[in-house]
């Protein structure tokens, strides 16, 4: 990124500025801003890959912001991205299959004003979840085995279900994928959003 980003008298022309070297990202505002797809039918999977590439702000209680969900809510066959969760859980992706409760993996050492790539895999065969914020391995949840797909859902961004818990902070893409990625193709694919969003 160039070090200075040139920025004219943007009150008589709002597009005078610089533009080139620098990545382009959706800023929501965390008061009213969402999106939301029409259903993504994932009925087939019972695995799936996530990354995502998003700048954290230095949060205030209440936490909860929800960078990314897949369903509306917790319903059997979703999953999510919080970032943040709570002062406690910096950073916290949880997925529900049919035959249990939510289960969740989550970074709690996450700094605030820093751009992350956010790296999961979700597999209900085994019900395990393991997550990586901007390559470091946290925990990762192993459960009882569950028989479980993901659903015929739509995908919200910045909001739970586009009615609360709204993302406040940087977002530069997320990938969704239907089943387990590679180590090869997850390291690609965190290269990838790590490039496109310039983190750490």
């Amino acid at each position: 990124i160039p070090a200075y980003q040139r920025v004219g008298n943007i009150a008589t022309d709002p597009a005078d500025y610089a533009t080139t070297g620098f990545p382009y990202y959706l800023k929501p505002d965390g008061v009213d801003d969402w999106m939301v797809t029409g259903n993504i039918d994932l009925s087939s999977t019972s695995n799936m890959s996530i990354v995502a590439g998003a700048e954290k702000l230095n949060e205030l209680a209440p936490f909860y912001q929800a960078l990314a969900e897949f369903g509306p809510g917790n319903v059997e066959g979703s999953f999510a991205l919080w970032h943040p969760y709570s002062d406690t859980q910096h950073s916290r992706v949880v997925a529900r299959g049919a035959g249990a409760s939510s289960q969740t993996a989550f970074a709690s050492d996450v700094p605030g004003n820093r751009t992350d790539v956010l790296t999961s895999t979700i597999e209900f065969g085994a019900f395990r979840i393991r997550y990586k914020v901007s390559g470091t391995q946290y925990p990762n949840y192993a459960g009882t085995a569950d028989p479980g797909k993901f659903g015929n859902l739509p995908l919200y961004l910045f909001s739970r279900a586009g009615t609360s818990s709204r993302f406040r902070g940087g977002f530069y893409g997320l990938i969704v994928v239907g089943r387990l990625l590679s180590n090869g193709e997850l390291a690609a694919a965190h290269e990838f959003m790590r490039n496109k969003s310039r983190a750490y």
